[in-house]
């Protein structure tokens, strides 16, 4: 089973304000789960996010 995590964890770990999570699950940049009134970010999605904007080191 996938770990599900809330906007306010996911904004802890990247130093990212919930806004701006907010705004990406809205526009469709990462994807979300909601249940109920509560939303939650798989986690391997977020990781994979997080690894496609890693630029390559030179």
């Amino acid at each position: 089973m996938r770990k599900l995590l809330t906007v306010k964890e996911v904004s802890k770990q990247c130093s990212i304000d919930k806004t701006t999570i907010y705004k990406w699950i809205q526009a469709g940049t990462i994807p979300s789960v909601k249940i109920g009134t509560c939303v939650r970010i798989p986690e391997d999605a977020m990781i994979e996010m997080i690894e496609s904007q890693l630029q390559p080191q030179l």
